[in-house]
Formats: structure tokens, sequence, C-alpha cells
């Protein structure tokens, strides 16, 4: 479920993109009726009110949350010591700044449990790109394929692929 919504309009509000603003109410609901799924809640950048949005989304039932926005290891940091440990998390590199600082930050996370999920709309704008593939097109985005390494974190592009035991694999559900 999406609770972003701090700068989305005014970064893309000229693309037809997926915008929505999940109440907390919206997200008990779907947190009460879920059986098998995970309940992932994607909350706004990083600003003076995030740790209430990080408590507030817990208590109404995320099991996985995801900051947007970010760009440093810093933030990264910042944003796992207020989750502390209580769900899973997910990080959506969607900044040429934390596309290129992946390898100082992705240390932070914890195997197996925490992902990476690259987000092709606003890493093209802030690039300055004009095409949404341009990224992936241009090679920027590989997963590195080392098959021997135990504890792989997870990693994603635009939402639909997982990153596990060196391959790209599809997401349940997808085509």
């Amino acid at each position: 479920m999406d609770q972003e919504v701090l700068g989305k309009a005014e970064r893309q509000g000229h693309l037809d993109t997926h915008k929505a603003a999940h109440s907390l109410e919206e997200i008990a609901s779907v947190a009460s009726v879920l059986k098998q799924a995970e309940l992932m809640v994607r909350l706004n950048p990083l600003q003076a009110s995030t740790r209430q949005e990080v408590d507030a989304a817990i208590a109404h039932g995320a099991q996985r949350l995801m900051l947007p926005m970010f760009s440093s290891r810093n933030e990264v940091g910042q944003f796992l010591d207020m989750v502390n440990s209580r769900v899973p998390v997910t990080f959506l590199a969607e900044t040429a700044a934390s596309l290129v600082r992946l390898p100082d930050w992705l240390g932070l996370l914890t195997p197996g449990r925490d992902e990476v999920h690259i987000g092709l709309n606003d890493l093209s704008l802030s690039m300055g790109l004009s095409f949404l593939f341009e990224p992936m097109a241009a090679s920027l985005i590989r997963p590195r394929r080392r098959r021997s390494q135990p504890g792989r974190r997870d990693m994603g592009r635009g939402w639909r692929r997982t990153y596990r035991a060196g391959r790209i694999t599809r997401r349940n559900g997808d085509r």
C-alpha cells in the first residue's frame, strides 16, 4: 500500500503513473483480511515525522516498510534505526545518488530479509532522461550474478523482479 505523498505530485504530476494515498484505516482493513501475502507500505521520504509514520504503519498492520527517495547511507541507517527490526524493509532506489552509492549502503541491509527495488520513474527523472527504460537499455541496472555467495539480498526493479540466489526471478503472479 502507498502512503507516499510528499513531493510525488511535483516530481511525477506530468506522468501517467500510479499515485495513491492510502489511509491508516485502509491499511488496517487490508491487514485484517490477508492470510498469506505480506503487506508492504511505502512511506514518505525521510523527514521530521518519519518515526511517527513508521510506528503508525506497523501499528496498523504493515508487515514490511518501504523507504522511497533516499540518497545516502546515512538515510538508510536512520530508517533502519527507526524500524528497529520490527518488520523487514525495502529500499526504493530511485535517485541517481542512491544507485551510484548502492555499494556503500547495501551492506546495512539484512540478507534474506531486506530488499532493494529500483524505481524507474523517479530514477529516470533524476537522471534527466526522457524514456523510462533508458537506465536499463544503457545497462546501468544489471544486478551482479555471483552464485557462490550465501545470504543474497533481494533486488528488484520496477516493483517486478527479485534477485535471489544469483539470478533475477519472477515474483509470484508476474508473467
